[in-house]
């Protein structure tokens, strides 16, 4: 007999658990009243090992539903962002576009107004070391320019030409020390000189202590040095200092110009020199 299980007891386990199987199954689809002795102790025996079995199949389920549909989602999601993507490229270049239109036509507006020969260029670089406040412009002696030659842009002076090569050359900025314009205030004509700190503000030298000038006050360019246009704005007046002696005051200037955003200008290349 102990042989006969030890080489059956396979065989014997499985019809134990299809017996089993086969019991649960019919206990738990007879009706309560049906319901014996027996049966009740096969539910409450295997009822526990069908709750877990019950729990992991639906749980299974789940999972590989969620999986599924979080696979679809991802994939609309790379989808959407490869669109949005494409549609903030697209608008991108076109608000480029448009601000580079708008900065050309005043350009060509500007040329226009001061009826002088100019010459239009693109600023392409600036000066790394700081050693003088430059812009790099490219233009260069091909297309004409010569030192000296005044710099604008709509919003205002740049500067003048400081150094020039066949195709491009540098623009010294009113910012730089070494830049003095001519200048004077737009509402009380009262005239100075605009001369470069090093930062990026300027200061109007040689303002005589009663002359009348305010925060806010537009300066412009005189045209008496025969360099730059008459008319051409400055800056605007930021700060005013008038010690209690002396006969100036110290008068602070900031550009018009961005010159860290600046794009585009005009080369004026005729001579204003009587």
């Amino acid at each position: 007999m102990y042989r006969f299980l030890e080489k059956k007891y396979k065989e014997l386990i499985v019809a134990l658990i299809l017996l089993l199987v086969l019991v649960t199954v019919n206990s738990f689809h007879k009706i309560a009243r049906d319901i014996r002795w027996y049966d009740r102790a096969v539910i409450y025996v295997t009822y526990p090992a069908q709750y877990v079995l019950n729990s992991v199949v639906k749980g299974t389920v789940y999972f590989w539903e969620n999986y599924i549909h979080l696979k679809d989602v991802k994939k609309e999601n790379d989808v959407l962002n490869k669109e949005n993507a494409e549609l903030r490229y697209r608008l991108q270049n076109s608000l480029e576009t448009e601000s580079e239109n708008l900065r050309l036509r005043n350009i060509l507006q500007l040329k226009e107004k001061i009826a002088l020969s100019t010459i239009p260029a693109e600023v392409i670089s600036r000066d790394a070391m700081d050693v003088f406040k430059t812009v790099r412009i490219n233009k260069g002696s091909v297309q004409g320019i010569t030192p000296s030659m005044p710099v604008i842009s709509y919003d205002g002076v740049v500067g003048q030409i400081m150094r020039v090569f066949p195709e491009y050359s540098d623009v010294l900025l009113i910012t730089d020390p070494n830049s003095t314009v001519d200048a004077v205030v737009e509402e009380t004509r009262s005239r100075g000189v605009i001369e470069g700190t090093g930062l990026d503000i300027c200061r109007l030298k040689y303002m005589n202590r009663l002359d009348d000038v305010r925060i806010g006050n537009r300066i412009m360019t005189s045209g008496m040095e025969q360099r730059f246009p008459k008319g051409i704005l400055i800056g605007i007046v930021t700060d005013i200092q008038k010690k209690n002696y002396g006969t100036t005051q110290k008068v602070i200037v900031e550009p018009s110009v961005d010159f860290n955003n600046i794009e585009e200008v005009l080369v004026v290349t005729t001579s204003l020199a009587l």
